[in-house]
């Protein structure tokens, strides 16, 4: 089912090079969406997210899927409809979660990505545990779920070696016009047609990346230790 639309941006500091000024300004926006299962057993549900624009100021016209992840993680994959990523929630019965997707707050890149898309929200086909190699349905009914999304505004300006954080919230519409959803489950694996222009992050790629995510931020980090 189709769940909503959404929209992510990240501004660094004005300042071109880290160690940054002690009164730089950064500002993210975020998406979440909150799944409640309310059927009888536990359920894997499969969350795909569609690109349907995309801006990097600042990455000098690098391929798309490397400055996708480095702003949202995740891999990105190319078919016949543009940009997506696959990602999973299990989720028992009567509990929820929170799907998160946005940028990283303290990406010390000196860019200005935005990306705006939609979101599917699926109750895939599992593997049999009679058969490994047969895919069945994890339900006979539709599942029923409560569903609600918002975006996020994260603005945070350092002042001395104090993060000061103000926060936005505002609901984003679904696509239903209802919180009260039933997924009708799938009796098939869901086929993406393969696209043109399709570039995969080899491995030393992608640890890079993650390795810069984790870096420590210096004298800025109110957790750093020594």
């Amino acid at each position: 089912m189709l769940v909503s639309n959404f929209s992510l941006g990240f501004n660094p500091p004005l300042t071109s090079q880290r160690p940054t000024s002690k009164y730089e300004v950064r500002w993210t926006r975020g998406y979440a969406l909150h799944i409640t299962n309310l059927s009888a057993q536990k359920i894997t549900f499969e969350i795909e997210t569609r690109i349907t624009y995309t801006y990097f100021g600042g990455t000098s016209g690098e391929p798309i899927p490397f400055s996708l992840n480095k702003m949202l993680w995740s891999t990105w994959l190319h078919d016949a409809d543009g940009y997506y990523s696959l990602n999973s929630r299990d989720i028992d019965h009567n509990q929820s979660d929170i799907w998160n997707l946005g940028p990283w707050m303290w990406d010390d890149r000196h860019w200005t990505p935005y990306v705006n898309g939609y979101l599917i929200l699926r109750v895939p086909v599992v593997r049999s545990r009679q058969n490994r190699d047969e895919w069945v349905p994890q339900s006979e009914h539709p599942v029923a779920v409560l569903l609600s999304a918002w975006h996020q505004d994260t603005h945070i300006q350092v002042v001395a070696d104090t993060d000061l954080e103000t926060y936005s919230h505002c609901d984003v519409p679904l696509a239903t016009g209802q919180a009260y959803n039933e997924i009708v489950p799938e009796t098939g694996p869901v086929i993406h047609p393969v696209g043109p222009g399709v570039v995969t992050l080899v491995t030393k790629d992608v640890i890079k990346i993650n390795a810069k995510r984790f870096k420590v931020r210096e004298n800025l980090d109110p957790y750093r230790v020594g």
